[in-house]
Protein backbone atom coordinates (compact mmCIF):
# COMPACT_ATOMS: atom_id res chain seq x y z
CA UNK A 1 0.00 0.00 0.00
CA UNK A 2 2.84 2.39 0.78
CA UNK A 3 4.40 1.80 -2.63
CA UNK A 4 1.06 2.45 -4.35
CA UNK A 5 0.65 5.66 -2.36
CA UNK A 6 4.18 6.75 -3.29
CA UNK A 7 3.47 6.08 -6.99
CA UNK A 8 0.22 8.05 -6.86
CA UNK A 9 1.92 10.97 -5.09
CA UNK A 10 4.74 10.90 -7.65
CA UNK A 11 2.26 11.03 -10.54
CA UNK A 12 0.36 13.87 -8.90
CA UNK A 13 3.55 15.85 -8.32
CA UNK A 14 4.63 15.20 -11.89
CA UNK A 15 1.43 16.65 -13.25
CA UNK A 16 1.11 20.11 -11.73
CA UNK A 17 -2.39 20.73 -13.10
CA UNK A 18 -3.71 17.55 -11.50
CA UNK A 19 -1.98 18.51 -8.26
CA UNK A 20 -3.63 21.94 -8.31
CA UNK A 21 -7.01 20.46 -9.19
CA UNK A 22 -6.88 17.92 -6.34
CA UNK A 23 -5.80 20.55 -3.84
CA UNK A 24 -8.50 22.94 -5.09
CA UNK A 25 -11.11 20.24 -4.49
CA UNK A 26 -9.70 19.73 -1.00
CA UNK A 27 -9.86 23.47 -0.28
CA UNK A 28 -13.43 23.59 -1.60
CA UNK A 29 -14.40 20.78 0.79
CA UNK A 30 -12.68 22.62 3.63
CA UNK A 31 -14.61 25.80 2.76
CA UNK A 32 -17.86 23.85 2.88
CA UNK A 33 -17.12 22.03 6.14
CA UNK A 34 -15.16 24.54 8.29
CA UNK A 35 -18.22 26.68 9.08
CA UNK A 36 -19.70 23.71 10.94
CA UNK A 37 -17.01 24.16 13.60
CA UNK A 38 -18.05 27.72 14.40
CA UNK A 39 -21.73 27.25 13.57
CA UNK A 40 -22.29 25.04 16.60
CA UNK A 41 -22.06 28.10 18.86
CA UNK A 42 -24.64 30.66 17.64
CA UNK A 43 -22.84 33.73 19.05
CA UNK A 44 -19.59 32.82 17.31
CA UNK A 45 -21.25 31.40 14.20
CA UNK A 46 -22.90 34.72 13.35
CA UNK A 47 -19.61 36.61 13.68
CA UNK A 48 -17.15 34.15 12.14
CA UNK A 49 -17.66 32.16 8.96
CA UNK A 50 -14.24 30.69 8.20
CA UNK A 51 -14.80 30.06 4.50
CA UNK A 52 -12.15 32.62 3.60
CA UNK A 53 -9.24 30.65 5.12
CA UNK A 54 -9.26 27.76 2.58
CA UNK A 55 -9.93 30.18 -0.28
CA UNK A 56 -6.89 32.30 0.57
CA UNK A 57 -4.75 29.17 0.98
CA UNK A 58 -5.99 27.89 -2.38
CA UNK A 59 -5.04 31.16 -4.05
CA UNK A 60 -1.55 31.04 -2.54
CA UNK A 61 -0.83 27.36 -3.14
CA UNK A 62 -2.66 26.60 -6.39
CA UNK A 63 -2.66 30.03 -8.03
CA UNK A 64 -5.12 32.83 -8.61
CA UNK A 65 -7.12 30.94 -11.26
CA UNK A 66 -8.03 28.18 -8.83
CA UNK A 67 -8.45 30.62 -5.94
CA UNK A 68 -11.01 32.70 -7.81
CA UNK A 69 -12.91 29.56 -8.86
CA UNK A 70 -13.02 28.04 -5.38
CA UNK A 71 -13.87 31.41 -3.86
CA UNK A 72 -16.79 32.03 -6.18
CA UNK A 73 -18.22 28.51 -6.03
CA UNK A 74 -17.85 27.83 -2.27
CA UNK A 75 -20.58 30.12 -0.83
CA UNK A 76 -22.99 29.37 -3.68
CA UNK A 77 -22.53 25.61 -3.31
CA UNK A 78 -22.80 25.84 0.47
CA UNK A 79 -25.99 27.89 0.08
CA UNK A 80 -27.49 25.29 -2.25
CA UNK A 81 -26.50 22.27 -0.16
CA UNK A 82 -26.87 23.54 3.42
CA UNK A 83 -29.05 26.67 2.92
CA UNK A 84 -26.46 28.74 4.76
CA UNK A 85 -25.54 31.41 3.71
CA UNK A 86 -28.86 32.43 2.20
CA UNK A 87 -28.43 32.36 -1.56
CA UNK A 88 -29.62 35.92 -2.19
CA UNK A 89 -28.27 38.41 -1.22
CA UNK A 90 -25.68 37.00 1.22
CA UNK A 91 -24.47 34.12 -0.96
CA UNK A 92 -24.01 36.30 -4.03
CA UNK A 93 -22.14 38.96 -2.06
CA UNK A 94 -19.93 36.35 -0.40
CA UNK A 95 -19.19 34.74 -3.77
CA UNK A 96 -17.69 37.95 -5.09
CA UNK A 97 -15.88 38.65 -1.82
CA UNK A 98 -14.29 35.21 -1.62
CA UNK A 99 -13.42 35.26 -5.32
CA UNK A 100 -11.54 38.52 -4.68
CA UNK A 101 -9.76 36.88 -1.73
CA UNK A 102 -8.59 33.99 -3.89
CA UNK A 103 -7.68 36.22 -6.83
CA UNK A 104 -5.59 38.75 -4.94
CA UNK A 105 -4.02 36.24 -2.55
CA UNK A 106 -2.76 34.22 -5.52
CA UNK A 107 -1.67 37.22 -7.59
CA UNK A 108 0.21 39.01 -4.84
CA UNK A 109 1.77 35.85 -3.42
CA UNK A 110 3.10 34.71 -6.79
CA UNK A 111 4.23 38.16 -7.98
CA UNK A 112 6.25 39.12 -4.90
CA UNK A 113 9.97 38.49 -5.28
CA UNK A 114 10.74 38.17 -1.57
CA UNK A 115 11.03 34.69 -0.08
CA UNK A 116 10.20 34.88 3.60
CA UNK A 117 7.17 34.99 5.86
CA UNK A 118 6.46 38.64 5.05
CA UNK A 119 5.36 37.47 1.58
CA UNK A 120 2.49 35.59 3.21
CA UNK A 121 1.51 38.52 5.42
CA UNK A 122 1.60 41.06 2.60
CA UNK A 123 -0.55 38.94 0.31
CA UNK A 124 -2.91 38.08 3.17
CA UNK A 125 -3.44 41.69 4.24
CA UNK A 126 -3.82 42.97 0.69
CA UNK A 127 -6.28 40.23 -0.27
CA UNK A 128 -8.37 40.85 2.86
CA UNK A 129 -8.53 44.59 2.17
CA UNK A 130 -9.44 44.20 -1.49
CA UNK A 131 -11.96 41.48 -0.65
CA UNK A 132 -13.72 43.82 1.77
CA UNK A 133 -13.73 46.60 -0.81
CA UNK A 134 -15.24 44.24 -3.41
CA UNK A 135 -17.82 43.15 -0.84
CA UNK A 136 -18.84 46.77 -0.16
CA UNK A 137 -19.12 47.55 -3.88
CA UNK A 138 -21.17 44.44 -4.66
CA UNK A 139 -23.31 45.03 -1.58
CA UNK A 140 -23.93 48.59 -2.74
CA UNK A 141 -25.08 47.45 -6.18
CA UNK A 142 -27.26 44.66 -4.83
CA UNK A 143 -28.73 46.37 -1.76
CA UNK A 144 -28.08 50.05 -2.39
CA UNK A 145 -31.30 50.85 -4.20
CA UNK A 146 -34.16 49.38 -2.22
CA UNK A 147 -37.67 50.43 -1.24
CA UNK A 148 -36.50 51.92 2.07
CA UNK A 149 -34.51 54.62 0.36
CA UNK A 150 -31.56 55.37 -1.81
CA UNK A 151 -28.87 54.55 0.69
CA UNK A 152 -29.78 51.56 2.81
CA UNK A 153 -26.32 49.99 2.62
CA UNK A 154 -24.80 49.36 6.03
CA UNK A 155 -21.14 50.40 6.09
CA UNK A 156 -18.91 48.05 8.05
CA UNK A 157 -17.70 49.33 11.39
CA UNK A 158 -14.02 49.04 10.52
CA UNK A 159 -13.43 52.75 10.01
CA UNK A 160 -11.35 54.56 12.62
CA UNK A 161 -13.25 56.57 15.18
CA UNK A 162 -11.82 60.02 14.52
CA UNK A 163 -13.44 63.41 14.50
CA UNK A 164 -13.24 63.82 10.72
CA UNK A 165 -13.58 60.20 9.67
CA UNK A 166 -15.37 57.17 10.89
CA UNK A 167 -18.81 55.72 10.98
CA UNK A 168 -20.33 58.65 12.90
CA UNK A 169 -18.99 61.11 10.34
CA UNK A 170 -20.44 59.03 7.50
CA UNK A 171 -23.83 58.79 9.19
CA UNK A 172 -23.92 62.41 10.23
CA UNK A 173 -22.44 64.13 7.18
CA UNK A 174 -22.31 61.96 4.09
CA UNK A 175 -25.68 60.17 4.33
CA UNK A 176 -27.76 63.36 4.58
CA UNK A 177 -25.89 64.97 1.71
CA UNK A 178 -26.35 61.92 -0.51
CA UNK A 179 -30.03 61.70 0.38
CA UNK A 180 -30.47 65.38 -0.44
CA UNK A 181 -28.62 64.89 -3.74
CA UNK A 182 -30.83 61.94 -4.75
CA UNK A 183 -34.04 63.36 -3.31
CA UNK A 184 -35.64 64.36 -6.63
CA UNK A 185 -34.35 61.41 -8.65
CA UNK A 186 -36.41 58.36 -9.49
CA UNK A 187 -35.11 55.13 -7.97
CA UNK A 188 -33.51 52.53 -10.18
CA UNK A 189 -35.07 49.10 -9.80
CA UNK A 190 -33.04 45.96 -10.37
CA UNK A 191 -34.84 42.81 -11.44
Amino acid sequence: KAILLAVVLYLIMKKKDLFKLVFSAMFLCMALLLPFLTGQIPQIGKMLLPMHIPVILCGMICGWQYGIGVGFVAPLLRGIIFANPVFFPTGIIMAFELAAYGLFAGLIYNKLKIHNISKVYISLIFSMLTGRIVKCVVQFFILGFTDEGWFSVRFPRVLPKKEKGGIDYIRGQIYPRLQKFFQNEYPVRFG
